[in-house]
């Protein structure tokens, strides 16, 4: 038996053969974490079940589908469901499907302009649809998003831009650069970008703009790339330098130049970062770049750097020669 008086967190994965949604119906006042992957058929049955007094406390909701359902045709039903117009409290959403959900994703009667929290990762999202959620998203603080982007609709654009003005957290997911060039993000601190698929198109340069316009403050910058290649060399300065106040970096796709290791090894670029991450041309490159840098910032008496995942990039032997290392450094010095 449940205390009377608790608030409630509830994960709840049914598999097609039993469904035990129906044991939720007794607690669902008291939830306010509700995480669900189910058929929908079985979401709709539970929806008509429920009031609003009974989801009147019910501030985060995720909705998962299984892989094996087929949404195009069933998640019709969706449309006349009034689910979202039942949680009035809801700050924090995730839909989560394998399969092509955004032909009915706009249909839905979601509060989109009183959410802080949205992740979204669904199959074949494209940028239109994106945009169109965002521009009523006004209020969020953190965004997780997967964006596909088909090449017959990359010269397609928006007219104006879409302003985050509270968004601190963003980990997004792309195969171009559209959403880069839609989005300002004044507030921003931590900023992850993935890369899905190979592309002669280098985004350095896209996000930097982004960056740049943005005229946000980053501590943490992760990104992962599709491809292992050099940056240019002006464009890699310009990009660590938007980056000067990161105390987190994570690139370990980008490799770093020789002028490039030089200004880090001095603490010209990246001088605040405490946790490192990035490709060198070699091993002993990277060592010979720690023992400079760790030795400037002793003097100075400021040690920052504390901990390096690098991996190095042998020419040599060739690109399948790339190895893992890792280091954890403490202290005042280097030794």
């Amino acid at each position: 038996m449940l205390p009377q008086h608790t608030t409630l967190s509830v994960t709840h994965w049914a598999n097609s053969s039993e469904n035990h949604t129906t044991k939720l119906l007794p607690y669902i006042g008291r939830i306010q974490e509700l995480k669900l992957r189910m058929t929908v058929e079985d979401y709709t049955d539970l929806w008509q079940m429920l009031s609003p007094t009974q989801l009147a406390n019910l501030t985060s909701l995720h909705l998962g589908f299984p892989d094996t359902e087929v949404l195009q045709t069933a998640v019709q039903d969706w449309r006349s469901v009034t689910l979202f117009k039942l949680v009035k409290r809801l700050r924090r959403l995730a839909l989560t499907s394998p399969q092509d959900f955004t032909p009915t994703l706009l249909s839905l009667d979601v509060p989109w302009g009183q959410l802080i929290e949205l992740h979204i990762d669904l199959e074949n999202l494209s940028f239109q649809t994106a945009v169109s959620i965002l521009q009523k998203s006004s209020a969020l603080e953190g965004l997780v998003l997967r964006v596909y982007e088909s090449e017959e609709a990359v010269g397609d654009f928006i007219s104006g831009r879409i302003l985050l003005p509270h968004l601190k957290t963003l980990r997004i997911t792309v195969n171009d650069a559209s959403m880069f060039h839609a989005l300002i993000v004044p507030t921003l601190t931590s900023l992850h970008i993935t890369e899905t698929q190979m592309n002669s198109q280098d985004l350095s340069p896209d996000i930097l703009h982004f960056l740049a316009t943005s005229g946000c403050s980053l501590t943490s910058f992760t990104y992962k790339r599709a491809t292992r290649s050099p940056c240019p060399l002006t464009l890699l300065r310009d990009l660590l330098g938007v980056l000067h106040g990161v105390t987190r970096f994570a690139a370990p796709d980008v490799m770093f130049c020789e002028e490039v290791m030089r200004d880090f090894a001095c603490c010209a670029l990246l001088p605040r970062v405490q946790d490192l991450g990035f490709c060198a041309p070699t091993r002993e490159a990277l060592v010979h770049m720690l023992e400079q840098r760790m030795q400037v910032e002793a003097k100075r008496g400021a040690v920052t750097l504390r901990r390096v995942n690098g991996t190095d990039h042998d020419r040599a032997h060739g690109p399948l020669r790339s190895t893992l290392f890792f280091y954890t450094l403490a202290g005042t010095s280097y030794s």
